[in-house]
């Protein structure tokens, strides 16, 4: 197609062509989201103890049998918040159960 539209004399961009690096880079920062409870320092993902506190209690109601929504609303009702000063819900709790599950 493009060399169709070449013969035709119509402007096209330059093709881009994109390499992989083979070289990993270890001191820096992974893309995507940080888990809660983690932090990076110098290229490694580390435990914060400031939010790990919280993530032992989500694990600790979470075996004692409650329900991810019960642990959003105790948390919610204690005012401890999420990193981003937001309000708990059933879904980020479960994504820190089934993060701690897989380790």
């Amino acid at each position: 197609i493009r060399d169709v539209l070449n013969r035709a004399g119509l402007p096209l961009r330059a093709q881009k062509t994109y390499h992989k690096t083979k070289e990993k880079n270890t001191k820096a920062m992974k893309s995507g989201t940080i888990p809660f409870g983690y932090g990076y320092l110098e290229g490694q993902l580390l435990k914060d103890p400031s939010e790990y506190k919280i993530v032992l209690k989500i694990l600790k109601l979470w075996t004692s049998g409650k329900s991810c929504q019960s642990i959003a609303d105790y948390l919610n009702n204690q005012n401890i918040s999420t990193r981003r000063g937001k309000k708990w819900g059933k879904s980020g709790i479960l994504r820190i159960i089934k993060r701690h599950e897989e380790e």
